[in-house]
């Protein structure tokens, strides 16, 4: 699903930008930059954001208005190093840059307002991206709108009064868990305990005992993390974005 959802998302933008550009450019190839982490701990993401764009340029290309040239660029995830990347596509004879990864996307921002270079937001979800500039443009819904829905399903609907939250150290983990804390302890819930990790974390035994002993009634986890992988043997918790669910009865 969220290959389709990726694929879907690419293929509207750049339509979109084509849409606008056919009556600003005498050319009909336009250059798009797209700095997405190809190596990394979030990669697969962007395998998923590379893939959704050669489908988008495939479809586009095989009319006969313009042609997409997708220039492919690697964040590695590197915040500062995506910036450089931007600042180098900014300079030569692009239309926009396509990033993702939150801490990425917070990055650019202030170059993009500064450069009058757009960036399209396709995967960071950090709530701050909402506040900064007119020249980050998101195509995804951020987290302050997911998790506040979420923290009120979870009081109001699933009666659960107690939340554990583990989060990836990464803006879209703390983004998502800051304000999941704030929407479920206005309703009146409780937050027992918030634990964060790297994205290169394989062990959570540490975070799993502690959490565990904190009785909470469900768990909230968001997070990017690439082990994506659960054990009944262990007690690792190895998933790329973890629902809420409710703690076994034995917790």
């Amino acid at each position: 699903m969220s290959k389709i959802i990726n694929y879907f998302i690419m293929t509207v933008m750049m339509m979109s930008i084509i849409l606008i550009s056919c009556s600003k450019k005498e050319s009909n190839i336009i250059n798009i930059g797209v700095i997405i982490p190809l190596t990394g701990p979030s990669a697969q993401y962007g395998k998923y954001q590379k893939n959704g764009a050669e489908i988008a340029q495939e479809e586009i290309n095989s009319k006969d208005l313009v042609k997409i040239n997708l220039i492919f660029e690697d964040s590695q995830s590197k915040p500062k190093f995506a910036v450089s990347i931007f600042n180098k596509l900014a300079s030569g004879n692009n239309l926009c840059a396509i990033t993702g990864v939150s801490g990425v996307v917070l990055a650019i921002a202030p170059a993009a307002d500064k450069l009058k270079f757009p960036q399209i937001n396709t995967s960071g979800q950090n709530p701050n991206i909402g506040n900064t500039g007119k020249y980050t443009i998101s195509l995804i819904n951020l987290a302050n709108v997911e998790t506040a829905k979420m923290a009120k399903y979870t009081y109001e609907v699933l009666k659960i009064k107690k939340v554990a939250i583990i989060y990836s150290n990464a803006a879209a983990g703390t983004g998502a868990a800051i304000q999941f804390e704030k929407s479920f302890q206005k309703l009146g819930g409780n937050i027992v305990d918030m634990e964060g990790y790297d994205d290169s974390q394989t062990d959570f035994n540490s975070y799993i005992i502690k959490i565990f002993s904190k009785k909470p009634d469900a768990v909230f986890a968001p997070g990017v993390s690439m082990n994506i992988s659960r054990d009944r043997k262990s007690t690792r918790l190895n998933s790329s974005h973890i629902p809420l669910s409710r703690m076994p009865s034995s917790a």
